[in-house]
């Protein structure tokens, strides 16, 4: 619209093993007096975990307006030039906790198994979704059933060709095994989350789960 943007309490949230995460507030209008809590998410120059950010984007964007909640996606900026790295950016799920430790605590220590339903309900419901219907066939590569193992198993011994530091006998025997052994074509082809997991989603003090993330 041209209006100014104003950022204002920026900080950064602790934790994240592929990309730096912050929390701040956007005023825009010709006063500055709209507000809204937005996440940045920023690509370090170096990451212990290598992940596509141009995926994850189109991922949450893809599940908006599903039973499966999702931050609302806002921005993908692939210029580097402008604070040093790549970057998304979201719109921030108030009201909620990821901390494995503190959802052990009350009150959301009392709702595990609310979360617990909840968490392997949403799993369930990502692994039916539709890619096409969902758009995701536009970004994600197409591929047979009987290559899914091969193009998975091709990419994680590429990673251990790159990132070994000494020699990992038992993970080169395993990847051989696979290689000798490998599974049946998939029956059908799936969307799946990656890190699914304690700590890459939101639960409210009800035990609910408001946002799933990290893809």
């Amino acid at each position: 619209t041209g209006c100014p943007v104003v950022v204002s309490g920026l900080d950064r949230i602790p934790g994240g093993a592929s990309r730096e995460t912050y929390r701040f507030v956007a005023h825009t209008g010709s006063d500055a007096t709209t507000s809204r809590r937005m996440i940045l998410r920023l690509d370090p120059a170096v990451s212990l975990i290598e992940t596509s950010r141009r995926t994850e984007f189109a991922a949450i964007r893809a599940f908006q307006g599903s039973s499966v909640p999702v931050p609302e996606a806002l921005w993908n900026e692939e210029d580097p030039s402008i604070l040093g790295g790549p970057f998304l950016i979201m719109a921030e799920i108030s009201g909620g906790e990821a901390s494995p430790l503190k959802l052990m605590e009350p009150p959301y220590g009392a709702n595990l198994a609310t979360t617990g339903k909840h968490k392997w309900s949403i799993l369930g419901t990502i692994a039916k979704t539709d890619l096409v219907a969902r758009g995701l066939d536009r970004i994600l590569p197409e591929i047979a059933g009987d290559e899914c193992w091969r193009r998975e198993l091709h990419h994680w011994e590429s990673v251990l060709d790159t990132d070994e530091l000494e020699p990992q006998p038992i993970q080169r025997a395993a990847i051989r095994w696979m290689k000798r052994n490998p599974p049946p074509p998939a029956q059908r082809i799936s969307i799946v989350h990656g890190d699914y997991r304690t700590g890459n989603f939101l639960v409210n003090d009800s035990g609910a789960i408001i946002g799933v993330l990290d893809w």
